[in-house]
This record gives C-alpha cells, structure tokens and sequence, in this order.
C-alpha cells in the first residue's frame, strides 16, 4: 500500500489563525458575561449545570463563557425559559412573557464607567416595556442598565443606564417595523462622558440613536448587582420571544471589536437585517 501525503503550502492551515468570538473580548480581564444558547455545551436542565439540555427542555442553568463564571440559573421551574431549535439547527431560549427569566449572581462592575452590552433576540409583540438584558434596576437601584424593547405605545426598542451618582441617560427609536421581528441590538454606554453620560443605541449593526444623559462629568460608575436574561433582575417586565445570544462587557469596544461582536451575533438571530 502506498500512502501519499500532500505537504504543499495550500494544503496547509494558515498557522495561528482561528475564527473570532465573544471570548476574545475578555482577554484583558474585563468584567461582564457572555451566554450562547447556540453553543450545546452551555445550557443546562439543572441548576447546578450538569445535565445539558435539548431542545423542548426547560432551561435552568446558561454557562457563562467570558470565563467570569457568572452563570445565569433559575431555580422555579415554572420560571424557566425552554431551549428551541430552528430549521436551520440554530438553538435559542424561547421566553413565555410572563415569569420565564435568568439571573446571575452578583456582577462587579464597579470599577468601570463604559460598558457594552449585546442581545440577539426575535421579538414577538409590542407590549409595554420588555426588558431583555438588565444590570441592577436601573429605575430603582443606581448603577446598572436596561436593553428594552417596546417602552410605550410608540416605542420599538431602547437602552437606559443610571450611574451609580444617579446619572441617568436613555435613548430608543421608535416602531417602524411590526413584530414578530429578529434584531441584533447594542447598547454603548459611558458615564465618563459630559453632563454626566453618554448612552448609543444601535439596531443590527446601524447606529440609530444616541443620547447625553442628566449630571455631571465623571459622575458614577456601573454597581455591583446580578445580570438579568429576560427581565429585570427584580422580576418585571418580562420578555416575550426568543434569545440567540447576549453578552455585557465592563468596557469600551473598538469599532473593529464592535463590528466582530455584531456579526457574531446577526448570524445568531436569523432574519437579523
């Protein structure tokens, strides 16, 4: 038997290069967490984490893969999202509008003024404020934030960020698309910004909205509370629909990580753009 081997340069993977994802963003030790219900690795029947879920199961533990280790549980069954599974075998959380939610332990983020945070998500109708990834309550604790859908008869989408000074700042466009609607949605937040914080909504990778909030400069930093999947982490405003992902980062992005980040995540949330 004669065995031939193709040693040529083209035949060869480029040395050192592999393909971009969220995980790189917490290289530099940034605080925040990043959840992939895409990724069957991560997502769990338990809340300990360690029987993993298919799809139909209820969900009660989503590892955090920023390597933090702030991972999102639910301890009521009743309250737990359930894991689907698209045509195109994409997987994503469904959430009932009405309990279902994921909650981490206390995150952090005291040390930081800039944040990013990121969802993935398909919307499913234009109730009253929808809360799809939280920090704090940023309405009643200082020092956390809000991705929101659907904030009042008109609105389609916002993000709001309260310093821990009680800065405030918010920003939303309102409805021009009817739902159900896929959406990959950004929230850019700084508090070191001038009258007291700076807050930039963007919607599948085009910046629609930006805002400069009450206060003074240099006023606050984000707090120390649990990250909430699905509504705020005092248990209200419930999210009606799906997650394909979502991630927070204790900093600022450059427009190159912005833009790998809002990528990622579009080819997450189908029908996205």
């Amino acid at each position: 038997m004669k065995i031939i081997t193709d040693l040529s340069v083209t035949a060869m993977p480029a040395p050192g290069r592999r393909a971009w994802h969220p995980g790189r963003l917490f290289n530099g030790g940034a605080q925040g967490a990043w959840f992939d219900p895409m990724d069957a690795a991560s997502v769990f029947t338990d809340v300990a984490g360690t029987i993993l879920a298919a799809p139909g199961d209820a969900v009660a533990h989503m590892a955090d893969k920023s390597g933090n280790g702030h991972h999102a549980v639910q301890a009521a069954p009743a309250a737990r999202p359930f894991l689907r599974q698209d045509p195109e075998g994409r997987r994503y959380l469904e959430f009932d509008g009405i309990d279902d939610h994921l909650l981490t332990a206390p995150v952090d983020m005291t040390a930081t003024q800039r944040a990013t945070a990121v969802a993935g998500l398909r919307k499913l109708s234009s109730d009253h404020a929808r809360v799809v990834l939280g920090h704090n309550v940023p309405s009643v604790s200082p020092g956390g934030f809000d991705l929101l859908t659907s904030t009042g008869a008109n609105a389609f989408v916002s993000v709001l960020a309260r310093s821990t000074s009680g800065s405030t700042s918010q920003c939303g466009v309102t409805q021009w698309r009817t739902p159900p609607i896929s959406l990959v949605v950004t929230g850019r937040m700084d508090f070191s910004a001038p009258a007291g914080g700076e807050v930039r909504l963007r919607i599948d990778s085009e910046e629609f909205a930006q805002t400069i909030g009450t206060g003074t400069e240099n006023n606050g930093t984000f707090g120390n509370g649990p990250l909430s999947i699905g509504a705020r982490p005092n248990a209200t405003a419930f999210h009606q629909g799906h997650l394909h992902g979502a991630l927070v980062c204790g900093r600022e992005l450059s427009a190159v990580e912005l833009s790998n980040l809002e990528t990622w995540m579009i080819e997450r949330a189908p029908d996205a753009v």
